[in-house]
């Protein structure tokens, strides 16, 4: 029911509840960007349009392969939430009213004109 029938065109299905969770991002999303980005970096070396046949030939592929795989995935989190969530928030956020982005330092987007 969700296998792509043709090795070019895909089924309508895809990605209809891509949850990011159980080995989807390494072992499906992130193999099915590699194709996507592969395809485009030669692409642009040779100056070529981009083959969206082989493309899809070898993401059609990549996603059956996935579906007909019998891996079995771990039910538990791998690595440690907090300790990254806290490091996510130190490279990204922790600096945030510097550039405006707490309440009443002012916001950069305010001065902004449409």
């Amino acid at each position: 029911m969700w296998f792509d029938n043709t090795e070019t065109k895909a089924s309508l299905l895809r990605d209809y509840a891509n949850k990011y969770w159980s080995g989807l991002l390494q072992d499906y999303y992130g193999p099915r960007a590699a194709i996507y980005f592969k395809h485009l970096l030669l692409s642009m070396e040779n100056n070529a349009p981009f083959a969206l046949k082989e493309w899809r030939r070898e993401w059609i592929s990549l996603t059956n392969n996935w579906q007909s795989d019998r891996k079995v995935f771990s039910t538990t989190a791998t690595g440690d939430p907090l300790n990254i969530s806290q490091s996510l928030y130190t490279k990204y956020l922790s600096n945030a009213d510097l550039l405006g982005l707490v309440e009443g330092t002012g916001s950069p987007w305010k001065s902004a004109s449409l």
